[in-house]
């Protein structure tokens, strides 16, 4: 019997996995979230994204008015 195509997410997960610039945590969570339902997954993952783009736009206005993020978070 043939094996099938890879399909795109086969593609993309495999240079992900093998590229060593990716951090070790994003390829765990890569895989831990594969255990899950895809939409529940891709769901949450977003949600964590959106929360780390508003951490990241947050600390670049800091930034930017020369307050130090990590010192104004605590």
């Amino acid at each position: 019997m043939p094996l099938e195509k890879p399909n795109s997410y086969d593609h993309a997960r495999l240079a992900v996995m093998t590229d060593p610039s990716v951090r070790t945590w994003v390829k765990s969570a890569v895989k831990d979230l594969e255990a899950r339902d895809p939409i529940d997954a891709a769901d949450d993952a977003h949600l964590v994204a959106k929360l780390m783009a508003l951490r990241s736009t947050e600390a670049l206005n800091r930034w930017r008015n020369g307050v130090d993020y990590e010192m104004s978070t605590k």
